[in-house]
Parts: structure tokens; C-alpha cells; sequence
């Protein structure tokens, strides 16, 4: 797998911005657009360009029809950090009270 420009795209997506390609990519900020066939072509690039931090638009006939972008992965949970900052009362397990 050659690079982008060797692939027959005018530009690296995860380079600094060019504005326009007639192969189906047009790179405009925030995030890469690209037309259905050349996605299915390119998809493996394009998930490299998400997991990189951009997001990508797929058009059909020049309209958006779905995006790709990365997924947020949750930070680890660290235990005990708000050990302090409140307290269970020692009736927190009883009944209540009847309205």
C-alpha cells in the first residue's frame, strides 16, 4: 500500500490541509469529505484519518449520508476518589416515612 498521492489522491489527509481533489476527497476543516465509491475503496486510509482525530463525511451525489468518527473511549475510573466528600447516614437503609 503506497501513500495517498501514490494511491491516485492529490493529498495526505492527515496533513497539513489542501482544499480540493477531483479523485472524490475534498478536505475541508473539521473533517474529511469523500464521495461513497472512493470510501469504499479508501476505507482503510480514511479509518487511519479517524483514529488520527479527524472525522470523515461520506456524500452521494455531492449530499452527506454518514460520518465516521472516532469513538470515545471512557478513562479509567480511578476508586476512592471522592472518598471524603459525603457521607451515607446510618438510616440510609431503613424504611421511609409514610407521605
Amino acid at each position: 500500500m503506497g501513500s495517498w498521492k501514490d494511491r491516485g489522491f492529490g493529498f495526505d489527509p492527515l496533513a497539513v490541509p489542501a482544499t480540493t481533489d477531483d479523485t472524490g476527497l475534498v478536505r475541508e476543516s473539521p473533517f474529511i469529505r469523500v464521495d461513497a465509491s472512493a470510501a469504499g475503496r479508501e476505507l482503510s486510509g480514511l479509518l487511519r484519518a479517524v483514529a488520527a482525530g479527524q472525522s470523515v463525511e461520506i456524500t452521494r451525489d455531492g449530499e452527506p449520508i454518514a460520518r465516521l468518527v472516532a469513538i470515545d473511549r471512557p478513562t479509567k475510573r480511578i476508586l476512592g476518589v471522592d472518598k471524603g466528600r459525603f457521607v451515607v447516614p446510618d438510616d440510609f437503609d431503613e424504611p421511609l416515612d409514610a407521605w
